[in-house]
């Protein structure tokens, strides 16, 4: 899988919004503002999403651990935060962090080496990018890799393999009708991959499929609703890198 860099964008006016003046005037302030960074920091990977694992939310001790933190700072801030609007706390218990994505900068090294690669060609004469040949949307690069907005071939087939794949998972035949299609493109166009959405869609059929009343939800409307999908992904993602954590201590034990 292509790796992907993330960053942290502040506004130069960050700190003179309205809502961080008054956290910085209240008692302890400063850090309160030194806590919702960090927290953002935290969900850097989850596109403002936190939580421990699909099992666990975070709580106020948690928190307090991977932030370093006092609990009782951790506290006041979470119930100032909720007051404020600028995080929510879902029904699941995950920590949604308002407005985290317009902050959270994300690139993967595919798209580094283009870019670079264009800027090396930039005094030539410029060319229209061409689409992807068919040939490559069946590799990995193509399933593992965000897709350019741009590139509308790329995210109808895209879209498309998503669909299929959910329809042969549940034996359903949810048709590529509009609906269905904007609703994946969507998600593409925010950065989750091919493959993410065939794995939320494998998940969600393997924990829902002997449940009658949540099997209903495995439809298009429900996996691929934005904040669904996100809180989906964030618990995929958390998942995975326990899973490579185990994976390489396992190897560590084994070469000790």
């Amino acid at each position: 899988m292509s790796k992907k860099y993330y960053w942290l964008k502040l506004d130069r006016n960050f700190f003179k919004r309205h809502d961080i003046r008054i956290i910085e005037n209240k008692e302890n302030g400063k850090e309160f503002v030194l806590f919702y960074l960090k927290l953002i920091t935290e969900s850097i990977d989850h596109d403002g999403l936190l939580r421990f694992n699909q099992a666990i939310p975070y709580d106020s001790q948690m928190l307090s651990i991977i932030t370093n933190t006092d609990k009782k700072i951790v506290d006041k801030a979470l119930d100032l935060f909720i007051k404020l609007d600028i995080i929510e706390i879902d029904q699941d218990q995950t920590i949604i962090i308002s407005g985290a994505r317009k902050m959270i900068g994300a690139e993967s090294y595919w798209a580094q080496y283009k870019r670079a690669e264009r800027n090396k060609d930039q005094n030539e004469p410029q060319k229209e990018e061409s689409i992807p040949s068919i040939k490559s949307f069946d590799d990995d690069e193509f399933m593992d890799s965000p897709i350019d907005h741009k590139n509308k071939e790329g995210l109808q087939i895209g879209a498309k393999k998503v669909l299929d794949f959910l329809n042969n998972h549940t034996k359903a035949d949810h048709r590529p009708v509009k609906t269905n299609i904007n609703l994946i493109i969507d998600r593409l166009k925010s950065g989750i991959t091919i493959r993410e959405l065939q794995q939320i869609i494998a998940r969600k059929t393997e924990e829902w499929k002997d449940d009658a009343k949540l099997k209903k939800h495995l439809v298009p409307k429900t996996l691929f609703e934005e904040l669904k999908c996100e809180n989906y992904l964030g618990a995929l993602r958390t998942d995975k890198k326990q899973i490579e954590s185990k994976i390489k201590e396992q190897n560590y034990e084994k070469t000790a």
